[in-house]
């Protein structure tokens, strides 16, 4: 249990450490298992979770076809990463090169071509930027819900001593009572209602700039966008039931995949009319998320 903990607190600093190497390795292709290995992770850390909940970041599995010509070279003595250099015995090294499979690795978003060079150090700062911002969103997100217990604990002491002062003045009861109702609907106000709808006024905007930059083929603004969104998304999360949440979230990360389809598009110059797309995900957000913040 300790060990599972130790492992979450780490995650950022993990996830800085697997961004770095995915940009700046010879190879661009990188294994699960490889990684582990090389920072020392234990077998049930869940390496591909923590990848697939950064899809701005990273782009799961690789071809079938790059893959068959990296077997090639490793059985050939080229290209072959540590962990499968560990192995001594021939035999096993060979089985374990043959036994991967496309979903065993993946690859940075700026990357994803065959021989990719290693990324330019304003794209690396870039990923270390966007994860701190990330790191800190959370942090704040914590103290938020820590903020709401206690403004939800601060009111509910302060009835039970003003229920008890009716035994000495029940005039004072009443005034106090009415004070501290007017003081709930301003705290109300300022906690849940106002943050709620700054959250959804932007999260909204930043879907639909985003994918509006896709269509212009603009990546660095679109997964700027979606950094954007995805962390106001972070700010309203405290206000969604867990069942809201996991569907809603779900949804964002569809619409990601669907705007750097978009973008993939164009650059392969396929002509694709995708306006459908964003009339579906607009309604999808303002039907589930906006019913999960306004509506009981």
């Amino acid at each position: 249990m300790n060990k599972k903990k130790q492992n979450i607190a780490n995650d950022w600093g993990i996830l800085s450490s697997i961004w770095i190497l995915a940009s700046n390795d010879e190879n661009p292709i990188i294994t699960y298992e490889g990684l582990k290995f090389r920072l020392g992770l234990s077998d049930e850390y869940d390496l591909i979770t923590l990848i697939y909940k950064h899809g701005e970041l990273f782009r799961q599995g690789i071809p079938q076809k790059r893959l068959e010509v990296w077997k090639q070279e490793m059985h050939e003595g080229i290209h072959i990463p540590s962990w499968i250099r560990d192995i001594k015995d021939d035999k096993r090294r060979n089985e374990k090169i043959d036994s991967l499979s496309p979903k065993d690795a993946f690859r940075s978003q700026f990357r994803t071509e065959e021989k990719s060079p290693r990324s330019e150090i304003e794209i690396i700062n870039w990923g270390l930027e966007h994860i701190e911002r990330l790191r800190k969103t959370e942090l704040d997100v914590k103290q938020e819900k820590t903020r709401i217990l206690s403004a939800v604990l601060v009111p509910f002491f302060s009835i039970i001593i003003a229920g008890l002062s009716i035994i000495f003045s029940y005039y004072s009861q009443v005034t106090n009572s009415n004070l501290q109702l007017a003081n709930i609907d301003l705290k109300d106000y300022e906690i849940k209602l106002k943050p709620k709808q700054d959250g959804y006024a932007n999260f909204m905007n930043c879907i639909s700039k985003s994918f509006s930059q896709a269509h212009n083929n603009d990546e660095f603004g679109m997964i700027q966008s979606l950094d954007n969104a995805e962390k106001t998304y972070y700010q309203i999360q405290p206000f969604l039931s867990d069942s809201n949440n996991e569907r809603i979230y779900d949804g964002f990360l569809q619409f990601s995949n669907c705007c750097k389809s978009i973008l993939d598009d164009y650059k392969n110059h396929k002509i694709v009319e995708h306006s459908d797309s964003l009339y579906k995900y607009k309604a999808f957000f303002k039907d589930k998320l906006y019913g999960a913040l306004f509506k009981k």
